[in-house]
């Protein structure tokens, strides 16, 4: 339901990435195809009172309760729309259960351009807080989906990850819509996530 263009992609294809690096985590793999940026000049971690445009969660100082995924996720989180500017940020518990799920391996960062923000239908999930939109991972866009082999590899292990965690709703590309784990066929649907993967929270 939102403009997926990106002021940012350029016309030779490439994207200026607005990622930020944390603590390597031995545990996760380390090397990557896809550089991530150092963190921009200005830019706070999260906790800072004063507000920035980029908000950067730091994965490594949160506190996961015992039952949750160990080792914590080593993920930059990225809270920023289509249109450079700051997205709500997701509640407490829903941004660890989020965490705790998109924590596929090979997954270092992630752009989340839509919670509250944007247009959604009325049945949304969103105007709740308990649902995100991914646009971006590791610094490339999900639209390119189709032509980007890793980017595909990356949006595929996600959504799995999503699935096994038994999260509500999971509408990706290439028409990968669930709902409680169960497929369903809607093309509307469909056409509206081939640029970006829809979470929302497990019920």
């Amino acid at each position: 339901m939102f403009d997926e263009r990106d002021p940012r992609e350029m016309s030779n294809g490439t994207v200026q990435s607005t990622g930020a690096t944390v603590g390597q985590n031995p545990n996760l793999p380390q090397s990557s195809t896809v550089p991530v940026a150092p963190m921009p000049p200005g830019v706070r971690r999260t906790g800072s009172k004063q507000p920035v445009g980029t908000r950067i969660v730091d994965m490594t100082n949160q506190v996961f309760m015992p039952s949750r995924i160990q080792p914590k996720p080593d993920i930059a989180l990225e809270y920023i729309d289509a249109k450079g500017k700051p997205a709500p940020r997701l509640k407490g518990d829903v941004e660890r259960e989020f965490l705790d799920d998109v924590a596929a391996q090979g997954i270092k960062s992630i752009r989340i351009g839509y919670t509250t923000n944007g247009r959604h239908k009325l049945n949304s999930n969103h105007p709740r807080g308990l649902a995100a939109d991914i646009d971006m991972i590791n610094g490339k866009l999900v639209n390119t989906y189709h032509q980007d082999q890793e980017v595909k590899a990356l949006v595929d292990s996600i959504i799995n990850r999503f699935n096994a965690r038994h999260d509500h709703e999971v509408y990706g590309p290439g028409k990968q819509l669930y709902r409680d784990r169960k497929p369903f066929n809607n093309p509307d649907l469909a056409k509206e996530h081939e640029g970006h993967i829809h979470w929302t929270r497990r019920r």
